[in-house]
């Protein structure tokens, strides 16, 4: 037989095979359902203790994070996924959205503004640590360290230009954190309508960089 001559094949209707992929479906949910529940399960309870969070923006320079729910050990440095406290027209964000940035300030850190509207940040060392029962986390003993730390320019304009105010100077209050990230744009702790983010109200978790 020539190649000529060879039947082209034959496949049923798209509707026919359609219907049969979604009676196997059926088939194998019958049997296997068992099977599916541990996983769906594992998901649920974990969702009380995790998440995932993806960065969409160049705040950050990774793009996924594991975020470990009520987790609140928070270091200098380290990340966190926090609630925004937000009710103004420079910003899309809202009182209740959730965001993550880089922890720069800790409790006891001095805040300066200059007159360009730059933010540094007075760091303090910390060589040893002690409990805190009030707060149910550790707290460093601090002794003040000379060089500051630029944090970045807060610009006088949002970007959909709205004024805005840089942060006012002072030190860091028991239990808040100043929060970052090195893109100019970042919408931060370097500003007033962020401010500082009060750990036990308004942290969500420690978070990981995964990549």
């Amino acid at each position: 037989m020539s190649l000529s001559t060879v039947p082209p094949c034959q496949y049923p209707p798209l509707r026919e095979r359609v219907r049969a992929y979604l009676n196997l479906c059926r088939a194998n949910l019958k049997k296997y359902w068992w099977h599916m529940l541990i996983p769906i399960a594992v998901i649920l309870v974990a969702q009380h203790w995790v998440r995932f969070d993806v960065n969409y923006t160049e705040s950050l320079h990774h793009r996924v994070y594991l975020t470990l729910k009520r987790d609140r050990h928070i270091e200098r440095d380290g990340y966190v996924t926090f609630y925004y406290r937000i009710n103004h027209p420079g910003t899309l964000f809202k009182d209740g959205d959730h965001a993550l940035k880089r922890v720069c300030g800790i409790e006891g850190d001095r805040i300066e503004v200059d007159e360009h509207r730059h933010v540094w940040l007075h760091e303090q060392s910390a060589p040893e640590s002690a409990w805190n029962p009030k707060l149910d986390r550790t707290i460093p003993h601090r002794s003040a360290t000379n060089t500051p730390r630029f944090i970045g320019y807060a610009k006088e304009t949002s970007q959909t230009g709205v004024p805005v105010h840089p942060i006012a100077s002072g030190v860091i209050p028991e239990g808040k954190i100043f929060v970052c990230a090195p893109h100019r744009d970042s919408l931060d702790s370097k500003y007033e309508m962020v401010g500082l983010v009060d750990i036990e109200r308004d942290v969500m978790g420690r978070a990981i960089a995964l990549f």
